[in-house]
């Protein structure tokens, strides 16, 4: 299959041909508007300045490539968009995306359009921003914003998406809709956190309410560095709620393998899990024992979720769990709240 690329040289169509090129057989043309560095004998660049002016917008790109892409007679457009927010948006690059996908449509072409939140991996926009805030400060204010839920995407599943599940759609459906984002939503000062644990930091987050996206975009600026150009439609997007809504939806990885929950009780962290669910295995979810006064250190432990047989059944176990108890003690106090756990996974 031949696979045309536009967006090449930026953060996901970067990573889109990277494992277009080494995990597929397919052949590559890319679309840009500079020579993209990449020497593969299955990659072919085009130059092509999709603008008709030099002043212009993404409404006359997009209506000028559906054009060609009917002319060109391609089988299927595959766009990647953003979520939907679930207040009115007031946000220019967010409606931006929106009207490119409009756009998109009027084409005769089938339409695959991926929804995702905020992509999560090296190199991203976001990603880099959110590192250099907490690397830089101490004590981090934060802003209203923060406390904004989003289903954000790993870069890694993101890209098998677009390929394995996008090629293998082959239906009459003319436009098709997929929202793709994490299991659960959280809030942008959950993720700050997490990152500030997974780096192994100590930072103090302390909440406000009077600092207006105008001020948010001026201290990222000069604390990241970041150009004001990039910092300024990001902000802006964060006042919005950004979770799955369409009916079809994909579920990918939670922070890559690096997740980590525990249980606690009176302040006390009974267990400490670890996210360690396979990219590529759906409806498995398995969380390692890592920690937790209940579990015996250096153990190999772990509860495991799975749906089977079409999602008819669903199959919770722990798996090789050691005790910090000793096995008498356990069996007549902990063992109990385990099977009363299980019995409660049942009914829910």
């Amino acid at each position: 299959m031949k696979v045309l690329v536009i967006g090449a040289s930026g953060f996901v169509g970067g990573a889109l041909i990277k494992y277009l090129l080494n995990s597929t057989d397919h052949k590559v043309v890319t679309l840009t508007r500079s020579s993209f560095g990449t020497q593969d004998p299955r990659l072919k660049n085009r130059l092509r300045d999709s603008f008709s002016l030099e002043q212009t917008n993404d409404a006359i790109l997009a209506d000028n490539f559906q054009r060609a892409a009917r002319d060109n007679h391609i089988k299927k457009i595959i766009y990647l968009g953003s979520l939907q927010p679930t207040l009115h948006v007031s946000s220019r690059h967010l409606n931006s995306r929106f009207e490119v996908e409009s756009i998109l449509t009027r084409s005769k072409v089938l339409l695959v359009c991926f929804r995702a939140g905020t992509v999560l991996g090296a190199g991203s926009s976001f990603f880099t921003i959110m590192l250099r805030l907490v690397n830089r400060l101490p004590v981090m204010i934060c802003p209203g914003w923060t406390k904004t839920l989003t289903q954000p995407v790993d870069l890694d599943d993101l890209v098998v998406s677009l390929t394995k599940k996008s090629f293998s759609i082959n239906d009459q459906d003319q436009y098709k809709v997929i929202d793709i984002g994490f299991p659960n939503s959280m809030t942008y000062l959950k993720i700050l956190k997490t990152t500030v644990q997974e780096l192994k930091l100590k930072r103090f987050f302390f909440k406000v309410s009077f600092f207006s996206p105008g001020f948010s975009k001026l201290w990222v600026t000069l604390l990241t560095g970041a150009p004001k150009a990039l910092v300024a439609p990001l902000v802006e997007t964060l006042k919005y709620p950004m979770i799955l809504q369409s009916e079809n939806k994909m579920t990918t990885k939670q922070i890559g393998d690096n997740g980590v929950s525990c249980i606690p009780i009176l302040n006390l962290k009974l267990l400490v899990l670890k996210n360690v669910s396979y990219q590529f295995h759906e409806n498995i979810s398995q969380l390692k024992i890592v920690g937790g006064i209940l579990a015996k250190k250096n153990q190999k432990g772990w509860l495991e979720f799975r749906k089977m047989i079409k999602g008819l059944v669903a199959l919770s176990a722990i798996h090789d769990f050691t005790p910090a108890l000793p096995w008498f003690v356990y069996r007549l106090t902990q063992s109990p709240f385990n099977l009363f756990v299980m019995n409660s996974f049942k009914k829910y």
